[in-house]
């Protein structure tokens, strides 16, 4: 493992490589853009600190932290954060990865993976409640319908 204070570059409070990314096919390259882009975004002020892990095939690739942790100390990457609102995009990411395997399509009612998702929603669709207009009834009725990849 290589471990630098620096984003080869970029300053970075850290950054330690695990495996060569050609090794799992990626770029080295490209993992440092995003790495870099981290970085000026906490420069800019969008956010104090930020932290990555990339992992390819079950092989660790690389860790980074840059920016402040809330206790006053340097971000890294066993910093623990508050992260609100968490359970959106870890089911998008898990619904993106169940449409693109065909497991299901963003038109299909909630009701057909999530029965008790009832109540005057049954006419709700994936894609209603991804674009949060899920708890609305008559939106779901006429709400935008676009044709699923499958």
């Amino acid at each position: 493992m290589q471990r630098s204070s620096a984003a080869e570059g970029a300053a970075a409070a850290y950054l330690a490589w695990h495996t060569e990314p050609d090794a799992v096919g990626m770029s080295r390259e490209t993992l440092l853009k995003e790495v870099a882009g981290l970085e000026a975004g906490r420069e800019a002020g969008r956010h104090s600190g930020a932290q990555c892990y990339v992992s390819r095939r079950g092989r660790p690739v690389l860790e980074f932290a840059c920016g402040d942790a809330l206790s006053g100390g340097a971000m890294t990457p066993d910093t623990l954060t508050a992260w609100f609102s968490s359970g959106k995009p870890l089911t998008a990411i898990a619904v993106a990865i169940l449409y693109d395997r065909g497991r299901l399509d963003l038109d299909d009612p909630v009701v057909r993976y999530l029965p008790e998702f009832r109540n005057g929603k049954e006419a709700c669709t994936v894609r209603h409640v991804l674009i949060h207009q899920g708890d609305f009834p008559p939106r779901c009725a006429t709400g935008p319908k676009r044709a699923g990849r499958r």
